[in-house]
């Protein structure tokens, strides 16, 4: 008897990850500590703005994409419509509206184009155009604000490029299954939302695959080494029990 295929449930960033992210949450299960984030103040203020947006959430939106050896379900999450588009936000610091204004984010653009063909697929009408809003966050009397918010226009990419570029993540997803953590290939920079100054920006942030990442426990212990000062939540990282890859 055929054993069924795995099937993971995704949102555009989910499916936008690290594939290494997205095995790891898949087989040990999604790290959730939003009373513990020490970016609490900062979503409040998301939780303020997108209570304001929820009547126009693409929440319904939800297809199935299968391979030999794998299933997905794409479900839009904090994708909006607006004026016939499909709009995506973005929650960004000083310093990182200035570097997109600079020049975009390709994991971004890519999220929202994979949302809007998404979208194509579920709808009888298709959007006209994608839509990337950003929202510039700051300090403001110790707490996080909205000091700013931009707008950029894209024009839907041809949707055989989009589906293209969809199936080579499902099968690279479908390669990664077979791996054992260890083995599974390490999120890039731009996977990490890094910089030079933040390689492992996003790890620390809210991936939801952290605790049980071999890439950034090391990470964490070579800091820990050096002496360099950590959050309380990831003091004893290096030390958590590995769930034993399966066979």
């Amino acid at each position: 008897m055929t054993p069924p295929k795995p099937t993971l449930n995704l949102t555009p960033a989910m499916f936008f990850t690290g594939t290494q992210a997205i095995v790891l949450a898949h087989r040990h299960g999604r790290s959730d500590e939003d009373e513990l984030n020490f970016r609490l103040d900062k979503n409040s203020t998301y939780q303020a703005t997108e209570a304001l947006l929820r009547h126009r959430e693409l929440s319904r939106c939800e297809i199935t994409m299968e391979t030999a050896g794998l299933i997905v379900n794409l479900r839009l999450k904090r994708c909006y419509h607006h004026e016939g588009r499909l709009c995506r936000v973005h929650y960004v610091s000083e310093s990182g509206s200035e570097i997109r204004r600079k020049g975009l984010k390709t994991h971004e653009i890519q999220l929202a184009q994979v949302a809007a063909w998404a979208a194509a697929r579920h709808f009888a009408t298709p959007p006209v155009g994608v839509r990337l809003v950003y929202h510039v966050l700051a300090a403001d009397d110790n707490e996080m604000a909205v000091t700013e918010s931009w707008v950029v226009d894209l024009p839907m990419e041809p949707q055989a490029k989009v589906e293209s570029l969809v199936v080579k993540k499902l099968k690279a997803i479908e390669a990664a299954l077979a791996l054992d953590d260890e083995d599974l290939p390490e999120c890039d920079l731009d996977e990490r939302h890094g910089t030079d100054a933040k390689p492992f920006q996003k790890c620390f942030d809210y991936c939801l695959a952290r605790h049980n990442c071999p890439q950034f426990t090391r990470y964490v212990e070579q800091r820990a080494k050096r002496g360099t000062a950590l959050p309380e939540m990831f003091a004893s990282l290096g030390n958590l029990k590995k769930a034993p890859s399966p066979n």
